[in-house]
């Protein structure tokens, strides 16, 4: 089971900013080191969107387009199986 995330406290993360970079574990492609960037939501819920990217030419963005490839390739034979009927004759 991977790990869950860490929580910060309000105000921890500052818009726009880099917060961290921490490895989080994947089950297929290992531990992924990725920057993170919290952006808090306009409204004063006090909420934050966090976003996480791999730098450029790293295992960790090596890594993420695997995922992204095997994630689009395993979407489409669902798709593809979901609208596939046999063709039956109607008597």
């Amino acid at each position: 089971m991977g790990r869950s995330p860490r929580r910060r406290p309000p105000g921890h993360l500052r818009h726009g900013h880099p917060a961290a970079s921490r490895p989080p574990a994947h089950p297929f492609v290992g531990d992924l080191e990725l920057d993170q960037e919290a952006m808090s939501l306009p409204d004063e819920s006090g909420l934050s969107v966090v976003l996480y990217s791999a730098p450029p030419n790293t295992s960790a963005e090596d890594a993420l387009k695997l995922l992204a490839s095997w994630s689009a390739t395993t979407g489409q034979e669902q798709d593809t199986a979901s609208t596939s009927k046999p063709l039956t004759r109607q008597p």
